[in-house]
Order: C-alpha cells, then structure tokens, then sequence
C-alpha cells in the first residue's frame, strides 16, 4: 500500500513536464492504479488494488463549478452527458 507521504516525495521529483512521464511511473511502482484531482477544492484521490484509496488535504476553499449542462455552450461534445458516465 502507499500513502500520502509517499506520492508528496514522488511529486515534490517535478520540476517541469519533462519530469512527469517519471512521476507516473514512480506513481505505478507505488501501486497507484488511478488517481482523481477535483477541481472544487484541488484534493486528489488517489486508488490501488482491491478497493485501497486514500485521499489528499484539500488545496483551497470549495469552489462552486458549473454544471455539466455547459457542455452544451461550449460545444465540447466530448464531454460527457452524465457524471453516470465519466471520461475515462
């Protein structure tokens, strides 16, 4: 299992893009499976094997997000209709 102190000393590694493809694969080496950053309060929630999933301190405030029926105004239809189905 890996924790938060973990990935902190991994990303503290990165100093520009060049650095991140190493980042990631140090993530991987960890056991990170998935990793989500929210944009309302900049934590990241970060998943291994077999459920495991440990989450970071918020960055900042809440913030309040559009809704996804903007998708539509910014012609993205990529974006997906429904957080029932997110990008992945």
């Amino acid at each position: 299992m890996f924790s938060i102190e973990q990935i902190k000393t991994a990303h503290a590694k990165v100093k520009s893009g060049a650095d991140f493809p190493a980042y990631i694969q140090e993530l991987i080496q960890l056991g990170v499976v998935r990793y989500d950053s929210l944009v309302n309060d900049g934590h990241s929630v970060f998943k291994g094997k077999e459920g495991y999933k440990i989450e970071s301190v918020p960055m900042y405030p809440v913030q309040e997000v559009a809704e996804m029926e903007i998708r539509n105004s910014l012609n993205c239809t990529w974006l997906p209709t429904s957080m029932d189905n997110p990008i992945t």
